[in-house]
């Protein structure tokens, strides 16, 4: 038993090996094969820029040519197939003891070098080529004889040319021959102006010229304007030329150019300037943009009219950069009186209104119809007298028998008669209106003598009346036969009080009495005459 055991580990170890063996065999084919599939061959395939080449690769030799100009053979030209696998080296001499580094210097005829090139992987298997270079002896041109080409006229050079065996050519230019004249003929006789003479060529009929010199001086005309200035161009004076053959004696001159016309001030939405009223253009340094230095006020709305904000304009040109805004009108603002009717005692008034506003009165409460100051009052109303007193206001009947007449003095005083024909001035009182008024003037009126005075023009400024006080006449007091009766003289005094001055004028009842009487006796004598 034992026995087989050995006998199988030996078959197996030598099963092993062989397995080993085996691989390891197969492994040097395998590199073998490897080894043999890549191209380490050296063949010489080309030299650029050659001509007449030749490579024989069994032999090893390659002969080409180059051109007759050559000096020098770059070993950059020459390719290898595989060329970037290839490595070579260059000799001048074949025992490759003399190399040489990039170029062969060359001489006419054969030139000879070697080249040893070797696949950069197998650098022991170099191959040795044997390189012919041929530069062909230098051609001399034997040329034939000239052909013309073209013909050389009088003033035009010709060409000829000839012809190497080579096939080059050479050219050669002909000169000119310049012009054969005949004699010279008078075309124009001189005068005052230079005369004309010419020659015509007998070969090509060109015609040559020449001036005669005037035999007389010009006779020299009048300037003539031929172009006038402008504000945009110059002018010309115009050349001066003889009056007896027209020609042309002496240059003009230029005329300067006129000044622009300016005109007002232009305008843009942002720039101002001037322009010229002739040609339209820009009048130099006047265009800018505006400015808003300038500022326009504005005004405010009425009652009735809207107003309007401030305004900006250009202190250069006027016009509005800021337009102003509208304000809309305020509308009036009404307080309205209530119409009341007169009395013997008070005024009384016609319903109106009144804007705060404006200070303005109207009739109506949408302040269509504008009325005067005023215009409402309505007089008082005459007294009821019975029995010496008014029914209505119970106020004394006054007496309508003072020996008194008023006579206008001036603007201040009237004056009064009194029995015996004296004049007594005395203040004008205003009556109960106060101030009267129309579209110019103002003017009061005596409430005494009945006279208009203190007229004076108004500045269209409204006047507000206010109602007058009432003017009280106290009666005197009635008694019977007390002592406060004894005298005349001490009778009670009767006061008439005035709104605007205030002013009183108090008058004896004794003197009254007196008054009276004259009254009386003068009317009996008039009528006994």
């Amino acid at each position: 038993m034992h026995k087989k055991k050995s006998f199988l580990t030996i078959i197996l170890l030598v099963a092993v090996i062989i397995v080993t063996l085996v691989a390891l065999s197969s492994c040097d084919l395998f590199g073998d094969s490897q080894e043999e599939e890549k191209d380490l061959k050296v063949e010489l395939y080309s030299v650029s820029q050659s001509s007449d080449f030749a490579v024989d690769n069994e032999k090893k030799t390659v002969d080409f040519a180059v051109s007759v100009t050559s000096e020098k053979f770059s070993l950059s030209r020459i390719s290898f197939r595989n060329n970037s696998e290839i490595v070579f080296k260059a000799y001048s001499d074949k025992e490759l003891t003399k190399e040489i580094e990039n170029e062969v210097t060359l001489s006419v005829g054969e030139n000879i070098f070697y080249i040893q090139a070797w696949h950069k992987d197998a650098p022991s298997e170099k191959v040795t080529y044997t390189v012919t270079v041929t530069k062909p002896v230098a051609h001399v041109h034997s040329f034939g004889q000239w052909t013309v080409v073209t013909e050389a006229t009088c003033t035009e050079d010709g060409l000829q040319e000839r012809v190497c065996e080579c096939g080059e050519k050479e050219s050669e230019v002909v000169e000119a021959k310049g012009h054969t004249f005949g004699e010279w003929t008078t075309t124009v006789e001189p005068t005052c102006a230079d005369g004309e003479k010419k020659r015509v060529c007998s070969d090509c009929g060109h015609v040559e010229k020449e001036v005669i010199e005037a035999v007389s001086e010009h006779t020299y005309g009048e300037w003539t304007v031929v172009t006038s200035a402008t504000c945009t161009e110059k002018g010309y004076t115009g050349d001066t030329y003889c009056s007896d053959c027209n020609t042309k004696l002496q240059d003009g001159t230029e005329i300067a150019m006129l000044a622009h016309t300016e005109s007002d001030w232009m305008t843009g939405d942002s720039e101002h300037w001037k322009e010229c009223t002739v040609c339209h253009k820009d009048i130099d340094g006047t265009r800018g943009a505006h400015n808003k230095d300038l500022t326009v006020p504005g005004q405010a709305p009425t009652c009735t009219e809207p107003g309007f904000s401030e305004a900006k304009k250009c202190s250069v040109c006027d016009k509005i950069v800021e337009a102003s805004n509208q304000v809309p009108a305020t509308g009036h603002s009404m307080t309205f009186t209530d119409a009341k009717a007169a009395t013997c005692t008070e005024y009384g008034n016609s319903a109106y209104y009144y804007c705060s506003n404006c200070s303005k009165y109207f009739s109506d409460g949408a302040g269509n119809n504008e009325i005067a100051a005023n215009s409402w009052v309505i007089n008082k109303l005459p007294h009821n007298y019975q029995n010496g007193y008014c029914t209505v206001c119970g106020v004394a009947e006054p007496k309508d028998n003072y020996p008194q007449a008023y006579i206008y003095l001036n603007d201040s005083f009237h004056g009064i008669v009194g029995l015996a024909g004296a004049m007594v001035p005395q203040p004008h009182i205003q009556d109960a209106v106060g101030t009267y008024r129309d579209a110019q003037y103002e003017w009061h009126v005596c409430s005494v003598c009945g006279y208009v005075f203190g007229k004076t023009e108004i500045a269209n400024e409204e006047v507000i009346i206010t109602e007058p006080e009432e003017i009280v006449i106290e009666e005197p007091v009635q008694s019977g036969d007390s002592d406060e009766d004894s005298s005349a003289d001490s009778a009670q005094d009767v006061t008439v009080s005035e709104p605007n001055p205030v002013t009183s004028v108090t008058v004896g009842a004794g003197s009254l009495l007196a008054a009276i009487a004259g009254l009386t006796l003068m009317a009996l004598r008039k009528r006994s005459k």
